[in-house]
């Protein structure tokens, strides 16, 4: 069984209670950003209600969109990916 690290910054770190969370990507199926987003809702219910103003990078690039629908590619996971949910910053 493989896996991805998915890392929480900001104000999701503190929202959610942790900074990381590992998920196992099921062999030889593989995991795609969208049912990974699904696995993450089931873990932190409260994921959805801040996914807002969420930028997401893969393996330190970021993923075209804001938001929930950065999830949306069906792009696959493989082993040791590494997933960063960075909420935008504001001010003002």
């Amino acid at each position: 069984m493989s896996q991805v690290t998915v890392l929480f910054f900001g104000g999701l770190r503190e929202a959610l209670g942790c900074h990381l969370e590992v998920v196992a990507v099921p062999s030889p199926l593989g995991l795609s950003l969208a049912s990974l987003y699904r696995e993450l809702c089931q873990r932190h219910p409260r994921l959805p209600t801040l996914m807002g103003s969420v930028r997401l990078a893969l393996n330190e690039e970021f993923v075209p969109g804001i938001g929930d629908r950065v999830f949306d590619t069906q792009h696959a996971l493989g082993d040791g990916d590494v997933i960063a949910l960075i909420p935008l910053v504001t001010g003002g």
